[in-house]
């Protein structure tokens, strides 16, 4: 999704090329922004465990804002994209809990394991997205997006509550 944020910007709401790049940098500065916040409540004792499900319950809420366009085409894009960087936080939260949880000598593998799951992404998601996209339109590829990070929610939640119930209710 993040790869054609541009491109809709450019296709779908008559940005010019210029314009539209500064959607992806809104996207990269709430990126950093989410990341370095994001990552400093992770490190907090027991907080780690919970924000997964949350990012991607916000990813969810960002792409629905794109789906819709709201409040307006431009600054739902805008809204959403933002939206979409700090979620990407989500990168820096599972780096932290890798470390938190790596057995010792661990963390560098276990680290480029979930990297390489990240970036995995990277190569399956826009081919995917682009034929969705083709096939229905913006409008549908972003949903399916958003019922993806709705699934990763899920998923994600799960396994908060599983720890909590592991640790006799105390995360950390």
């Amino acid at each position: 999704m993040n790869t054609y944020l541009a491109l809709f910007g450019v296709q779908r709401l008559g940005f010019a090329h210029a314009a539209a790049s500064v959607l992806v940098a809104v996207l990269g500065l709430a990126g950093i922004a989410g990341r370095m916040g994001w990552s400093r409540v992770a490190g907090r004792a027991g907080r780690a465990v919970l924000l997964p499900a949350t990012l991607a319950g916000g990813a969810v809420v960002a792409g629905l804002v794109l789906v819709a366009g709201a409040p307006g085409p431009c600054a739902g894009v805008g809204v959403g994209g933002g939206g979409r960087g700090v979620r990407g936080a989500g990168t820096a939260v599972s780096m932290v809990l890798v470390i938190q949880r790596a057995a010792p000598g661990r963390a560098g593998q276990d680290y480029a394991l979930v990297s390489a799951g990240f970036f995995a992404g990277f190569v399956v998601g826009p081919p995917v997205f682009g034929a969705v996209m083709e096939a229905s339109g913006y409008g549908r590829g972003r949903l399916l997006v958003a019922m993806e990070f709705a699934a990763a929610c899920a998923v994600a939640a799960a396994w908060a509550s599983r720890e909590r119930r592991c640790s006799g209710g105390k995360l950390g």
